[in-house]
């Protein structure tokens, strides 16, 4: 399912929106494959210092900046949830044993979808001591997800991503105690919550 961020507008039009964005992403991999179609029919266009800020540099939470703190940023893409089940939240953000936890962990049955939440490119799909197998989308508003502990990555590096589209599956690689869904997002290098009233980014609720 798919909600809409500030990019569209809620009013009467926003179902038949939202119709049209799932429609096109049913035909997307075809589409593109053949050359036929354009991310850009939905996609926000890429920002001119978009990419010097990229790096294949896998940057984990041990090296995240800190100082600033970062609560709030505004999106203009549609927004997709990371999974197709409802979001169940294990480990929340914020200070645990061991230390702080940048991310959000959702719970995930071993090769449930993993979806991205917004456009964007792949800077980083590997395989990681710690966050198992591991993908990383810069997005348009200059954010970044982490999908982390997955069971298969089914994107690549430089691939140009559209919302809502299946990144991987979910499982329980790496440093791990079950299977689960590590979500970071992080903001101009600086990690934030995106959960926000038990709400992910204010628009779809958590349990």
């Amino acid at each position: 399912m798919f909600v809409t961020g500030s990019y569209f507008a809620y009013n009467q039009d926003t179902k038949s929106k939202v119709e049209m964005v799932l429609k096109f992403y049913e035909e997307y991999m075809e589409f593109t494959q053949q050359g036929k179609i354009r991310k850009e029919a939905i996609c926000p266009p890429e920002p001119a210092d978009f990419y010097n800020y990229f790096s294949t540099t896998f940057i984990d939470f041990r090296s995240l900046r800190e100082g600033e703190k970062v609560n709030t940023f505004s999106f203009s893409d549609s927004l997709s949830s990371p999974l197709t089940r409802k979001l169940e939240i294990t480990s929340p953000y914020g200070m645990r044993s061991g230390g702080k936890h940048f991310g959000v962990d959702f719970r995930v049955k071993v090769g449930d979808t993993v979806r991205s939440i917004f456009c964007g490119k792949v800077r980083v799909a590997k395989y990681d001591k710690a966050y198992g197998y591991v993908i990383v989308i810069r997005h348009y508003n200059m954010s970044e997800t982490v999908y982390a502990h997955l069971d298969k990555i089914l994107v690549r590096v430089d691939q140009d991503i559209v919302v809502g589209q299946t990144i991987g599956l979910g499982g329980n690689t790496g440093r791990s105690s079950g299977p689960h869904l590590h979500f970071e997002m992080r903001y101009k290098g600086f990690p934030i919550n995106p959960i926000v009233n038990r709400k992910f980014l204010k628009d779809i609720p958590v349990y």
